[in-house]
């Protein structure tokens, strides 16, 4: 029997969980690009195969309709959810992968939770500009903050830009920051941080990942915006086998190290960042047991640290 499109695969369907802010639900929409999926999918991000979609492209009538069926799925979480985090495999903020038709019903869906007041869209630099933000902010009420998420995930530029061949240049992060910052407090930004990429294991992760939200927070100070710092332990996905097949996953004390370093840091810097372990994903992990594994010993761990800054 073949899985119907507008149902998510039992990967994408999140588990709400809790944060800083309050329980934190994510929903997975339908990239609209060519061929659902990223337009730089298997150009760059050669560690990372969120990019590849869902195998089907999907439209505003689709994107509508897996809203619905979230609605109905989450009958229960959505009404208590503060932090709503908003996916579709690539940019949420670029028309071309999801048109405004379909941002602006889903937005003005996430309006009408009570209880919410964080929305974070999954983007990429070049489209957090001021003419997207206007339509985000447009679509949400006025007591809700708009926060682009930015996949910078290394502040090395030698290994984001050559090894990794993520084409993020400093001069494009900081612009974005710069557009956001026009808005102040109604737009914040989130940065996501990756433990243990290739090629930095062990202390040289823990360290790089320090470096990177020291960045960050540098650009929040010059920019005076909030950022919120997300760190993923790193994993083989089936691209990241191809490019880096020697490369081991995230060890998960040196991810937990490595996000006490940067809270502190965050401490130090006397402002009000959240910092959070992202441990779900899209089901690209391609080690699946030892990742129920880790899970199962250190879920108590991650939930507790997620839940520190309440």
């Amino acid at each position: 029997m073949s899985h119907h499109p507008i149902i998510p695969q039992a990967a994408q369907l999140f588990e709400p969980v809790e944060d800083g802010y309050g329980t934190r639900l994510a929903l997975v929409f339908g990239n609209e690009a060519a061929g659902g999926r990223c337009p730089f999918y298997g150009r760059q991000c050669y560690h990372c195969d969120i990019g590849a979609g869902e195998g089907v492209r999907f439209d505003t009538a689709m994107n509508t309709e897996r809203l619905a069926y979230y609605r109905s799925h989450y009958v229960s979480v959505l009404p208590r959810t503060t932090h709503l985090v908003l996916y579709n495999s690539g940019s949420v903020l670029n028309p071309r992968e999801l048109a405004p038709s379909s941002l602006q019903s889903i937005l003005g869906y996430a309006a009408t939770l009570a209880q919410c007041r964080v929305v974070s869209l999954d983007s990429r630099e070049a489209y957090i500009t001021a003419a997207r933000l206007d339509f985000v902010l447009a679509n949400l009420r006025s007591d809700q903050q708009a926060r682009p998420i930015l996949g910078l995930e290394t502040q090395d530029d030698g290994v984001r830009l050559n090894l990794l061949n993520k084409r993020i240049l400093r001069v494009n992060v900081e612009a974005a920051f710069h557009a956001a910052s026009q808005y102040r407090s109604r737009v914040g930004m989130d940065v996501n941080i990756v433990c243990g990429l290739p090629p930095f294991r062990g202390r040289a992760a823990i360290a790089e990942s320090e470096a990177t939200a020291s960045y960050a927070l540098e650009l929040a100070a010059r920019y005076k915006i909030s950022v919120d710092l997300n760190l993923h332990p790193y994993y083989p996905s089936r691209i990241g086998r191809q490019h880096f097949p020697e490369h081991p996953r995230a060890n998960l004390d040196d991810a937990l190290e490595a996000a006490g370093r940067i809270r502190r840091a965050v401490e130090a810097a006397g402002v009000d960042s959240k910092v959070f372990i992202g441990w779900q994903d899209e089901d690209h992990d391609q080690q699946r047991e030892m990742r129920g594994a880790e899970l199962n010993e250190y879920r108590p761990q991650l939930e507790r640290f997620n839940t520190q800054t309440r």
